[in-house]
């Protein structure tokens, strides 16, 4: 049996649709803290209950540890009562979706990926990390796009920095490739695209898919917060992407990998694609 803890997410609900393709709905389980909101059946997994946990593991052989979106540290918390659970249910595999060079960096979700991957590898469940890059739509979807075309500006306070990012769609592709396949034990997969992008090219190729003047304006750190406080983001996760743009800036995310290309057994979706499909979601700007 396989189980996939935050299910209902934008990731794990594609990594659940991917597998029960595959292996059909009664040999894989979709774990939520709201399982009523899954498609089929489902088990209750709340990681601020831990109670929740070992009953929701039951039965799991290899379980997919879909790292949680909480404030710092209640995180933690979180992730060493899911490896606990796991450990005592007997799981026999973990598939942890951690963070790409968070063995290189001191942010504090690089500390806090860092030890729940040391959590694991000291429970004596079988491993594999998957470092997962800055997701692409963190910057590129539609309403974001739509926003670029309408003001004809992207903004940022990240200079002419650049970086690689990966789609969900593409994560969660090579994700279920990991949960279904073999010879992934003990690995750790850099899980991100392949080329460097820069916000000035973000904005030329958001001015091609939308045929809209639009520019690259680098903006002040107090200016690029109020930016995402405009755009209703929780307060930690604006302060977790004002992290993510200070990395960008001394060049934390633009190491490229072929993991990802390797898994999928195709190039990752580009910067470019990703603008033109979101534009394609939607009406044009």
């Amino acid at each position: 049996m396989i189980g996939i803890t935050g299910a209902s997410g934008k990731l794990g609900s594609r990594v659940l649709a991917s597998v029960r393709d595959c292996l059909g709905a009664d040999n894989v389980i979709g774990l939520a803290r709201i399982p009523s909101n899954l498609p089929g059946s489902g088990r209750w997994a709340d990681f601020d209950q831990p109670d929740s946990l070992e009953v929701a593991f039951a039965g799991v052989e290899t379980l997919l540890f879909v790292a949680s979106n909480a404030p710092d540290p209640a995180r933690m918390v979180q992730h060493a009562a899911v490896v606990a659970a796991a450990t005592a249910a007997r799981v026999g595999r973990v598939v942890y979706t951690s963070l790409v060079d968070c063995d290189r960096r001191a942010t504090p979700v690089d500390k806090m990926h860092s030890a729940t991957e040391d959590l694991i590898r000291r429970s004596g469940m079988s491993w594999t990390f998957l470092r997962n890059g800055e997701y692409t739509e963190n910057w590129i979807n539609f309403v974001s796009v739509s926003e670029y075309a309408t003001t004809g500006l992207v903004r940022a306070n990240v200079g002419g920095a650049r970086l690689v990012s990966a789609t969900r769609d593409d994560l969660a592709e090579a994700t279920a490739t990991v949960m279904l396949g073999k010879g992934h034990a003990g690995k750790t997969y850099d899980l991100t695209g392949d080329r460097l992008w820069g916000f000035a090219e973000l904005a030329a190729a958001v001015e091609r898919a939308t045929s809209r003047p639009v520019m690259y304006r680098n903006v002040s750190n107090d200016e690029q917060r109020r930016l995402f406080q405009r755009r209703g983001l929780p307060a930690h996760v604006v302060d977790l992407m004002m992290d993510v743009h200070r990395e960008i800036r001394v060049g934390g995310f633009a190491r490229p990998a072929t993991d990802l290309t390797q898994l999928l057994g195709r190039e990752p979706q580009s910067m470019e694609d990703a603008v033109a499909a979101a534009v394609g979601h939607g009406e044009s700007p």
